[in-house]
């Protein structure tokens, strides 16, 4: 009988760890899926602001001026012409202009936290320019993909989000009151 305890009591034991096991699996997974979410977010908006940006650079362009896209099937993306067309004639992007758009389009898709958008080299990673300049770059920050804005590859654009943990928890809260709730139970 007392050997059958023990048998009872491991098996329960090997469960439970199993069951912890899997539910550590399972928020990680979603952690990751939500962090790849909040990064294509990031690119969509850092996206609609060079757009914004261009719209508003192509109003001080004289009447007339025109930019040659790239050919099709091209590796560069077709936009990344226009924004090098707009370097090839002497205008460059407002980075305070920038920074304005950027929060707005946060603001619209309940992201409320530091964010910093920067110029830098893709290669290199070298930054020349950013909108924040005391904000420095931590663990847990989600950074967009590099948009570039010259044909030669020397300079993109991205945007970083500082540890938007408000969004995770708002995601996933549920899911983690039930795994606490489990782990009180266990």
């Amino acid at each position: 009988m007392i050997e059958n305890k023990k048998y009872i009591h491991w098996m329960a034991l090997l469960g439970l760890v199993v069951i912890i096991g899997l539910q550590g699996v399972w928020l990680q997974n979603t952690y990751q899926s939500i962090k790849k979410d909040i990064e294509d977010i990031a690119y969509n908006i850092l996206n609609r602001t060079l757009r914004t940006e261009v719209s508003a650079i192509a109003k001080t362009l004289p009447e007339g001026t025109e930019i040659l896209g790239g050919p099709e099937g091209d590796s560069i993306p077709r936009v990344t012409y226009l924004y090098d067309g707009l370097y090839q004639l002497g205008c460059s992007f407002s980075m305070c202009r920038m920074d304005s758009i950027t929060k707005e389009l946060l603001y619209e898709n309940n992201i409320d936290t530091h964010y910093l958008i920067r110029r830098m080299n893709p290669q290199t990673h070298e930054i020349y320019e950013q909108s924040d300049k005391e904000f420095s770059p931590s663990w847990g920050d989600i950074q967009s993909k590099i948009i570039l804005i010259r044909l030669d590859k020397s300079q993109g654009m991205q945007l970083v989000l500082s540890n938007p943990y408000q969004y995770y928890l708002s995601r996933m809260g549920l899911l983690l009151a039930a795994t606490a709730v489990m782990m009180l139970f266990v």
